[in-house]
């Protein structure tokens, strides 16, 4: 996405303030940036060259022009692909929820079922809640302080 003078995306930077925590909403991206994007990361970082089909395919994809979605794609090949090849790519790609919501609905169900509900749901509620996001550090030690060893909230009164 540009940011040209007189663009929508110029206009929302100038009205945020220093501390704004509003999102910036950006408009779609065109098919250059997407055919840039994963050839930057999946043939050039991951050393996979996509197959024609398999961009159609992605391209195809309701959110396929949203860098949110994009990003769900490069993390689900990184996170699914011990050493990835062309092929599974592929299967990945076929595999994959066509639009940002399906795609965050479908990695939540993975965290749930790899780190259970009860985990995931406290760590969720930590990261909305906190108005600039937490490191990784912070948030490892509010859920130290906030779970016991079984995954279950401890009671907030109890400790």
């Amino acid at each position: 996405a540009s940011c040209q003078s007189l663009s929508n995306t110029h206009k929302q930077l100038e009205m945020r303030g220093h501390d704004s925590c509003d999102p910036l909403l950006m408009g779609p991206i065109g098919d250059y940036e997407v055919e840039n994007l994963l050839n930057t990361v999946i043939r050039d970082g991951m050393g996979i060259q996509l197959a024609e089909a398999t961009k159609a395919n992605l391209m195809a994809k309701e959110s396929s022009a949203n860098f949110g979605y994009l990003q769900f794609v490069i993390a689900a090949c990184e996170r699914s692909l011990d050493t990835p090849t062309a092929s599974s790519v592929d299967s990945l790609v076929d595999a994959l929820a066509p639009t940002l919501a399906g795609a965050c609905a479908d990695l939540l169900a993975l965290m749930e079922a790899q780190l259970g509900e009860p985990f995931v749901r406290k760590a969720i509620s930590l990261l909305l809640v906190s108005r600039w996001g937490l490191t990784e550090f912070e948030l490892s030690e509010l859920m130290a302080k906030t779970l016991k060893p079984d995954g279950k909230a401890r009671s907030v009164v109890s400790g």
